[in-house]
């Protein structure tokens, strides 16, 4: 799959085409061709903003499943400084609360 930008160039290239047709069926030929390639330029935007809406919900099903994973092993954990699981859990419940809140404004608008 060709990028947008790559689309674009090939939209600017079609479109002195058509400036430049000389006869009915050079600008039909590229009137085509520019409707082929608005065709592809909004299947690779459609393509683009599904995949950082998927890349977006993973990141955020990973920072979920943490924030509410368990870390009672920690207290039993060697080199850790007392102290240390009070804060992740603190940690914990700081982002819990961001994602509620963001799942939430989402759901509404």
């Amino acid at each position: 799959m060709r990028t947008i930008s790559e689309i674009e160039e090939s939209i600017c290239v079609a479109k002195r085409k058509v400036d430049n047709a000389h006869t009915s069926s050079e600008l039909t030929a590229a009137i085509n061709e520019l409707s082929h390639l608005n065709f592809e330029l909004s299947q690779a935007e459609r393509f683009k903003a599904s995949s950082n809406e998927n890349a977006e919900h993973m990141a955020l099903q990973e920072i979920r499943k943490w924030a509410n994973g368990s870390h009672a092993h920690l207290s039993q954990a060697p080199g850790y400084a007392r102290g240390y699981k009070d804060g992740i859990g603190q940690a914990k419940e700081i982002i819990c609360s961001i994602l509620d809140k963001y799942f939430k404004e989402n759901e509404q608008g």
